[in-house]
């Protein structure tokens, strides 16, 4: 939560989702509006003397994304889909704003509304001998826990409040979220409604409220009344300072509601009122500090019925008659093109203003060809606003928008453009991470970003973090580091090309330091200038140096010296290897990568002990700078590096020359003074052996160090050690170190004189650990060791910092390493990948992967009053057949048989095991409650939710109930007990 000294009234409207007649998305329903289109269907061969077949239909009502929501099959059946579009739409929401809930660190509210429960009293209801079933209904499907059950599924933990104020009841909704926010009750809100029938046909009409046209012509002569219609609309909401503060993208801003009842004042209940409509729309005016000649808009209830459009134009001219001549305020109704939503329809009355007013276009408000003379007269100061036109004008531009619930609910909305700030950003390298709960849900949202870019302008710096911040993280992964749209788009479009992975959880945390001779190449200096987290932590060990050695090696690290044998050159690339791999590691931690070990090969071991807290930053430097300067008074060495087997190079060590480090299999490193080496050499040489030189000019791990062991004692008998807080796998002794062993001068002492033996540390993690190796370095030098001695373990992984997928610099090298890090399940701080904050922005939402969940007819029996329903489903999406034997295969008993037949009853499914993990089937504390019955009815055992609870798998239920005494009843006498034995006291024993 923000505190601001100034009280501000403005709430940003940052996201919103939709699904209307023809109209899957926001998107589509914004392009059907402009072009003027009809979405209502209709279906003449229906039509009947009272029966008029129109609608506005939602396609694929049935469908839902069970598995992404935690649903299992029979719950999916059985739950409203009004419940489940409002679900998939909240999520959908809010992914439009740039959010996810699980992610989000504020409070997220819900104010929502449903329309009546039909499918569930049609389809439903019918089943009365279904205990689970009435239980699941009574609990979860009405308006006590309706929009509660959304809450606890994405986590929203702000206020959850389910608004009934008939057909202004989303409007209500907007209202009560736009209060809640402005009393810091929450941090954002998601607002609206939806409308759904099963049978989506049409209606009789015996009045003139249902038009017998088939056709609404708001406020048109020939207007004979509405055409009902399904939809679902939300629109996410946040204060406007915080939005700004946020960089979120703001489609408008909302500066005032205004919810008021008609009393009494009109002919009857059902009737509207214009006293009441016109003092809600004045009063919501005066909320929001608008006068009525600001006002470009309204967008009005307009369900054209002649009631309700004379009513409201009344209503209108009265609040606007005021203006001069020429301020005209359009007006039209988006129920022209959709139908009547009912529940639903004010926000979509709102989602359609808040679009206009961002893209400044009105458009048209169809089948309005005659004016009513009477109240449309030249006089009027609204005008139905029937063709495509550009908003022009002054700024900021204001609209209206109204919804109006029979039995007098009136609510109003007031609504401002906002002009959103123009930013620019040099072109660079950026990352862009999407996944899917599974892999056909990956792809499509890899194809819908493809086909997004290649038609809206975007930064694409926006879109990697409104991806990486703004979206959840799911088994599926993929990732690009591209830096211009043309390359992401083909990758994207290439996805289902790319290697595939099964789905992984991140192992233990593994920092790799590297030591002397791996300070790489430009890639420091480039970090250095592109990142102010690695370059803060390089500042800080400058600063520390330069006090400690009076030399500042700042300007010698940015302008790169090259003379490998000077002894200034030497001293330089041993702090700045230093410098580099502790700055890799703040970075890394700040990127919310928190090591649960940490290993460092010679020098390396330093920087892990200062990550550790053994060393403080100061004390590490200047004992560093003591070590360098006795290192310095030692005889000239070199160091080698050799592949061969350890026993074959054994053979071939000439005296004064010794193994220095263990780097792998057939990797070592030979040590020894430049005397003692020449032999050695000479031996490689004629036995045609190939080395690598390291460009150092002294020995290290080689006994000729003991020359210097009481001076270095004497350096670290004064250094205060400290009690590491992450433990450190020695590449002294190739084991995990007990915290107090490498507290001591002795370690520090035998680390230096012996080898490294590095191989076997990496070896001994990976045989006790599932590990992530990470390496703090400028190059890829121990990368590319840790991978040879893993390359048999798929569990294991590593990768550098800054040297991955052939990086040509180090911003596209460390993406490249997070990218791969994300695909390993490992969370990352996203925001910490920037300099300055991005904005989030508007990208395709989650591509759900849906499958078919109704209760279909099946047969008629007699009249409509007993028709048979069953859960056959559409074709291809039934589960296959299991024969009896094959379900009970792995039964040990009939108990087991009886407990497996339970849970697939329970569950919705046609196959379990008796050692699966029953919550990667669903089961949640409903079907806890649902299990205790069926074993106290089927089984006669008594079981508690709390028993239930210490299982997880159907053997050890089995087992649980062998231990309990309780007699044997037959289920008849075990039903009778179970009706006085509540589900609340059923949670009274947990």
């Amino acid at each position: 939560m923000n505190e601001h000294a100034e009280n501000s009234l403005d709430v940003a409207v940052i996201g919103m989702s939709a699904r209307f007649a023809m109209s899957a998305n926001v998107e589509q329903l914004w392009d059907n509006l402009v072009q003027g289109k009809d979405c209502i269907t209709r279906d003449q061969s229906k039509y009947k003397a009272n029966y008029v077949a129109a609608y506005g239909k939602v396609d694929n009502i049935a469908d839902f994304d069970a598995d992404f929501f935690g649903f299992n099959k029979r719950e999916a059946m059985n739950a409203d889909p009004q419940q489940r579009f409002l679900m998939e739409g909240v999520y959908e929401a809010l992914e439009d704003a740039g959010y996810n809930s699980h992610k989000y660190a504020g409070k997220i509210g819900l104010y929502s509304t449903t329309d009546e429960h039909l499918y569930v009293w049609n389809y439903l209801m019918r089943e009365q001998g279904d205990w689970y079933l009435n239980f699941h209904l009574n609990e979860f499907h009405f308006d006590g826990t309706f929009s509660t059950l959304i809450a606890y599924k994405l986590n929203l933990q702000g206020p959850c409040v389910l608004t009934k104020y008939a057909c202004a009841s989303s409007l209500a909704a907007i209202h009560y979220a736009y209060q809640g926010l402005l009393n810091y009750e929450c941090d954002m809100a998601v607002a609206g409604g939806v409308c759904l029938e099963p049978e989506q046909e049409g209606c009789n009409c015996f009045d003139n409220t249902v038009s017998r046209s088939g056709y609404v012509k708001a406020f048109d002569a020939d207007a004979d009344g509405l055409v009902k219609a399904a939809g679902q609309g939300l629109v996410v909401l946040k204060r406007l300072e915080d939005a700004l503060s946020d960089r979120d993208r703001i489609i408008c801003v909302l500066k005032g509601t205004n919810l008021n009842n008609d009393g009494n004042r009109k002919v009857g209940f059902a009737a509207p009122s214009v006293q009441g409509q016109e003092e809600a729309i004045r009063d919501a005016l005066l909320i929001s500090n608008v006068k009525p000649a600001e006002v470009g808009y309204f967008e009005t209830h307009g369900t054209g019925t002649v009631l309700g459009d004379t009513v409201e134009l009344r209503a209108l001219k009265n609040v606007f008659k005021p203006n001069s001549a020429d301020q005209k305020v359009y007006i039209g109704s988006m129920k022209s093109n959709i139908g009547h939503t009912s529940s639903a329809s004010g926000v979509a009355n709102f989602i359609k203003a808040s679009l206009m007013l961002n893209k400044k276009i009105m458009p048209p408000s169809i089948h309005f060809h005659h004016p009513n003379a009477e109240l449309l007269d030249k006089d009027c100061p609204v005008v139905v606003n029937d063709q495509l036109r550009a908003w022009e004008g002054e700024s900021p531009k204001i609209a209206g928008v109204s919804s109006f619930g029979m039995g007098g609910a009136n609510a109003i909305a007031i609504l401002s453009e906002h002009e959103q700030e123009e930013h620019h950003y040099t072109a660079e390298e950026e990352l862009f991470v999407i996944s899917g709960r599974t892999d056909i849900s990956l792809l499509n949202n890899c194809m819908k970003l493809a086909d997004h870019l290649k038609h809206h302008d975007v930064h694409l710096k926006d879109a990697a973090y409104t991806l990486q911040a703004g979206r959840g993280s799911f088994e599926h992964k993929f990732y690009a580091v591209c830096r211009d749209k043309a390359a992401l788009i083909e990758k994207l479009e290439q996805a289902h090309k790319s290697k595939k992975t099964s789905p992984v959880k991140a192992g233990k945390i593994v920092f790799a330091f590297s030591g002397s001779g791996s300070h790489g190449d430009s890639m420091g200096r480039e970090l250095y200038e592109s990142n102010v987290i690695f370059r803060r932590e390089m500042d800080r060990c400058f600063h520390i140096v330069h006090a400690i050695a009076g030399k500042d090696y700042k300007p010698y690290y940015l302008a790169s010296g090259t003379d490998n044998q000077a002894e200034d050159h030497q001293l330089a690339m041993m702090f700045i290897t230093f410098a580099s791999g502790y700055s890799l590691a703040k970075l890394w931690i700040e990127l919310g990568i928190q090591p649960d070990l940490l290993l460092g090969h010679s020098l390396g071991e330093y920087i892990a002990a200062c990550i550790s807290g053994i060393f403080t930053l100061e004390i590490v430097l200047e004992v560093l700078w003591k070590r360098a300067g006795l290192f310095h008074t030692l005889p000239e060495g070199t160091m080698l590096g050799v592949a061969l087997t350890k026993d074959k190079l054994e053979a071939l060590l000439t005296d004064g020359v010794t193994i220095g480090a263990e780097n792998g299999e057939k990797r070592f490193l030979v040590s020894g003074l430049d005397q003692d080496m020449e032999r050695f050499i000479e031996a490689l040489e004629q036995n045609r052996i190939r080395f690598t030189r390291l460009p150092v000019n002294r020995a290290g791990h080689c006994p000729a160090i003991q020359r210097i062991e009481n001076a270095y004692r004497e350096v670290l008998q004064s250094v205060h050690f400290a009690e590491g807080s992450i433990p450190i796998v020695s590449t002294y002794t190739g084991k995990l170190i007990e915290k107090q062993e490498m507290a001591t001068t002795d370690y520090w002492i035998d680390q230096m004189i012996n080898p490294v033996t590095f191989h076997s540390a990496v070896k001994e993690i990976a045989s006790k650990h599932n590990a992530i190796f990470i390496e703090m370095g400028l190059s890829d030098q121990l990368t590319d060791l840790i991978r040879k001695t893993i390359a048999n373990d798929s569990a294991q992984y590593a990768v550098s910092s800054l040297k991955e997928s052939k990086a040509k610099n180090a911003r596209e090298g460390l993406l490249h390493a997070v990218g791969k890090l994300y695909c390993r399940d490992v969370e990352i701080t996203w925001d910490k990948l920037y300099n300055e904050k991005p904005y989030r922005v508007s990208l395709p939402t989650y591509q759900f992967d849906r499958k078919p969940y109704w209760k279909y007819k099946k047969h008629v029996v007699g009249d409509n009053q007993n028709v048979v329903y069953s859960d056959t489903e559409q074709e291809g999406s039934k589960e296959p057949e299991v024969q009896a034997e094959e379900a009970a295969s792995d039964c040990r008993d009939a108990t087991d048989i009886a407990l497996v037949d339970i849970f697939k009853e329970v569950l919705g499914i046609e196959k379990i095991g008796i050692y699966d993990d029953l919550y990667e089937y669903g089961f949640d504390s409903l079907s806890v409650v649902m299990v205790t019955s069926k074993v106290e009815t089927v089984l006669g055992k008594t079981l508690s939710i709390k028993d239930i609870y210490t299982v997880t798998t159907i053997a050890d239920l089995s087992d649980l109930l062998a231990t309990k005494t309780a007699e044997e009843k037959v289920p008849e006498e075990k039903e009778v007990q179970l009706a006085s034995r509540s589900i609340d006291d059923m949670f009274k024993e947990m």
